[in-house]
């Protein structure tokens, strides 16, 4: 699976010795006054784990022990250089454009078709403000562009578009959810998934490609829909 492909690879860089854990747990616990070092190191983890969330349907740090947490702070400091490896430093408007966990960040739809092999463009009518937009390749396996903003309530709200080649279902999403719906929209079949407050993801294949479209707060069934229309009659 392509998620314990990226468990397995943020996994085979972390290497604790017994005098590695043994320093740590040493300086934990020492007063805050010394832990300033320890501090910064997570701030800066944090700071890495926020690119890491916005591909949130691979969600790995919900799949970690609590070992491999404790790991991933220990060695903080050495692994954030390997995953910036080959990223620039952004300027003002400048998007961040780099490789984390071999899942490729590039500047604009355009080139992430090029890189993937998969025709794919950007969405223009969706139902809430977009602040920052990402455009994602997938190991060559599927583009994915996330889109992050305010909706008309004021809340945060994120979309996650992913397409690729075959037949799998590839949102990532294995959550269970009240309502399931098969509906048809301009003669493709798509699945629907939500509950009584709304929809939280659509899947669907066409054409020798699959489709996902997810968000993190659910909108209502006329939105998706017409998110996916948009999608289908491209």
């Amino acid at each position: 699976m392509i998620l314990s492909k990226a468990y397995d690879e943020i996994m085979d860089r972390i290497v604790v010795n017994d005098d590695m854990r043994r320093r740590v747990l040493q300086n934990v616990e020492k007063e805050p006054a010394n832990n300033v070092e320890l501090q910064e190191d997570s701030a800066v983890w944090e700071g890495e784990e926020k690119r890491l969330r916005r591909m949130r349907r691979y969600r790995i740090s919900r799949y970690l022990s609590g070992a491999a947490c404790l790991a991933l702070l220990i060695t903080g400091v050495a692994l954030i250089p390997q995953i910036n490896r080959g990223q620039q430093e952004p300027t003002s408007g400048q998007e961040i454009v780099g490789v984390v966990n071999g899942m490729e960040t590039v500047a604009s739809a355009e080139e992430l078709s090029q890189k993937v092999g998969v025709p794919v463009s950007d969405l223009k009518d969706l139902p809430f403000t977009v602040e920052y937009t990402e455009y994602t390749n997938g190991w060559g396996e599927f583009a994915q562009i996330d889109y992050e903003g305010v909706d008309a309530d004021g809340d945060a709200q994120s979309l996650c578009y992913r397409k690729g080649t075959g037949e799998d279902d590839i949102s990532g999403d294995y959550n269970v959810y009240e309502i399931e719906e098969a509906v048809d929209v301009t003669g493709t079949q798509v699945t629907l998934k939500g509950s009584a407050d709304g929809y939280a993801l659509a899947v669907w294949n066409e054409g020798g490609y699959a489709y996902a479209v997810s968000v993190t707060k659910k909108i209502t069934k006329d939105e998706i829909l017409q998110i996916v229309e948009e999608i289908v009659k491209k």
